[in-house]
């Protein structure tokens, strides 16, 4: 229910009450990934590991993520589970995991550039 200037109430939609849901669960997400940015800035690490971090940004978001991402593997190792393509396309290397039809589960793994040698 949504209180009018009014006064009175009116009953939302189920859209506009997913809606309305979405939008905080995004807003929540990008304070979360900000504060982890604010926090890695802060307090540099050799490495960290991101598990599914971009699942809730919008195309944009996800795009000034990746950025601070590829900014933060000039200085750490980045090990960043994801489903994301757009996430993917700048790994150095990509590790999966598959199941055959009988059941085995397989590791494969894919160099995706050669990494510069010092």
């Amino acid at each position: 229910m949504v209180e009018q200037s009014n006064g009175q109430s009116k009953a939302e939609t189920p859209s506009e009450d997913y809606r309305r849901g979405r939008r905080g669960t995004f807003v929540i997400a990008l304070v979360a990934v900000a504060l982890l940015v604010a926090i890695f800035r802060a307090r540099p690490s050799p490495f960290y590991v991101l598990d599914e971090i971009e699942a809730a940004l919008d195309d944009t978001n996800l795009g000034r993520l990746i950025t601070l991402m590829d900014e933060l593997r000039t200085t750490s190792q980045l090990i960043v589970i994801t489903h994301q393509k757009r996430t993917m396309e700048i790994a150095d290397a990509l590790y999966g995991v598959s199941m055959r039809g009988d059941g085995i589960t397989t590791v494969i793994s894919q160099r995706m550039r050669e990494l510069a040698t010092a």
